[in-house]
């Protein structure tokens, strides 16, 4: 490759990475082994993954960054000469030491272009935290490393395919679970606006300096992914895969119980992932395979099928205003009716956000917020407010 183009990638690699340089170490962490599930909105449903505090939290959109945009596309234009690199040089091995070592060195590289986006991570998490930047600028900078985590996640299963020697497989497993927890079916919204898609749907984004919280509504679903950095260790796997069904059986009672499709696997000798597809949705989790502790998961549910709890009912002017039981980013069912049932049209209001108006059954959906708020529903003749405590 001619000196021209390697000064090429050698300046979109320092592009891509701008504003990743490494961090401070992740904050203090809690036990490990702590860490588990909360109850959903039922006791009929799943159970959820939740961050032990959310010290920030809002509603925000991605929209189409020029900066970020041109950041993934040089991340993945170095991700592609890299597969191109590593495939060359093991073509061109002679000798078992050669071909190791052109495992090795792609490993390498892998390795640190991971630890550069999980410090990215952290520090845009923490500016977020401690209000330096806004959450749609965090919404931005996650949805920027979904994308560039994905195509380095495609550079370390082609190094696998190439490692005929086994050369760092259990690296090259850490650095898979490590990638999989900078991607998200929610965080794949605002990388698509980053592409020009267009904006993304409104998104609570919560977190603390131990993890984060995203939610959203799309297409009739409730989607929702947490991450808890606190919840791994440094210490090799002790979990058996038998071990590792019953703890994911601790974790998801409800799942396991009703699910149509069940699947887990070995991610390395320290990561288990599960996939349960149920009667009212999807769930993709992991967990450390020396603790057992839940660190990453995604849930997707069908808003026409979640059961919910009315826990608050207030009524007024012959408006009854029911709203169910939830949780911070949780899914928020409103019903509007009147004194015999019947559904009522109204605007309704969360926080003092205008989230849309009643349809023909007299329901609206939209994300909680965390903390205490009110629920405003406007009808023609009357105005009804719903304390909600989501704590």
């Amino acid at each position: 490759m001619d000196r021209a183009v390697h000064a090429l990638l050698a300046a979109l690699l320092v592009a891509s990475s701008a504003g990743a340089v490494v961090a401070a170490s992740p904050p203090g962490t809690t036990d490990v082994r702590a860490t588990g599930t909360v109850d959903g909105i039922s006791t009929n449903t799943t159970d959820v993954l939740a961050l032990e505090s959310i010290d920030a939290s809002t509603f925000a959109r991605g929209d189409l960054v020029v900066t970020g945009a041109i950041d993934v596309q040089a991340a993945t234009l170095v991700e592609t000469h890299d597969r191109k690199r590593v495939t060359e040089a093991v073509a061109a091995a002679e000798t078992d030491a050669e071909h190791r070592a052109a495992i090795r060195n792609a490993t390498d590289r892998a390795e640190r272009r991971t630890e550069a986006l999980l410090a990215a991570e952290r520090t845009a998490r923490e500016d977020y935290r401690t209000g330096e930047t806004t959450a749609e600028s965090y919404l931005a900078t996650v949805g920027r490393l979904h994308a560039r985590a994905a195509a380095l996640e495609a550079t370390v299963r082609a190094v696998d395919s190439l490692d005929e020697q086994s050369v760092g497989d259990e690296r090259r497993a850490r650095l898979r679970g490590q990638l999989m927890t900078l991607q998200g079916p929610v965080r794949a919204e605002p990388a698509a606006a980053l592409r020009g898609d267009g904006v993304s749907p409104r998104t609570f984004v919560g977190v603390s300096s131990n993890g984060l919280t995203l939610a959203t509504l799309s297409d009739g679903d409730y989607v929702r992914e947490t991450v808890r950095t606190d919840a791994q260790d440094d210490d090799p796997g002790r979990l058996s895969f038998e071990d590792a069904q019953t703890r994911f059986a601790e974790l998801y009672p409800w799942a396991s119980e009703h699910t149509d499709k069940y699947s887990l696997r070995e991610l390395g000798s320290d990561v288990y992932d599960v996939e349960y597809a149920h009667t009212h949705g999807t769930i993709i989790a992991s967990i450390d395979g020396s603790t057992g502790a839940l660190f990453r998961e995604s849930q997707t549910k069908s808003l026409a099928g979640i059961p919910t709890e009315e826990t608050r009912r207030t009524e007024a002017d012959d408006v009854v205003v029911g709203v169910s039981e939830t949780y911070p980013g949780g899914p928020l069912r409103v019903n509007v009716t009147n004194a015999t049932g019947e559904p009522v049209g109204a605007a309704v209001s969360v926080d003092g956000t205008a989230v849309g108006n009643t349809g023909d059954d007299g329901i609206v959906w939209t994300i909680s917020p965390a903390g205490t708020y009110p629920v405003t529903v406007t009808t023609d003749a009357t105005t009804v407010d719903v304390r909600v405590d989501a704590t």
